[in-house]
């Protein structure tokens, strides 16, 4: 099992480059609790959902 730490990490680098803002928020969250960033829901939906399709060309 991966930390946090590491599946943003991993995030950084395996995800394409328009999500690297989006995981440098989730890292920086993460690493700093005393800062809050905002999330909006499209940007996290971008990443769920390239995620989810790559997991089912994985299933098939």
């Amino acid at each position: 099992m991966s930390s946090k730490q590491e599946a943003g990490n991993w995030g950084l680098l395996s995800l394409p480059g328009e999500m690297n803002f989006v995981m440098h928020k989730v890292i920086r969250s993460y690493a700093n609790e005393k800062e809050v960033y905002d999330f909006k829901k499209d940007e996290l939906l971008l990443i769920k959902n390239y995620i989810a399709s790559n997991v089912q060309e994985l299933l098939r």
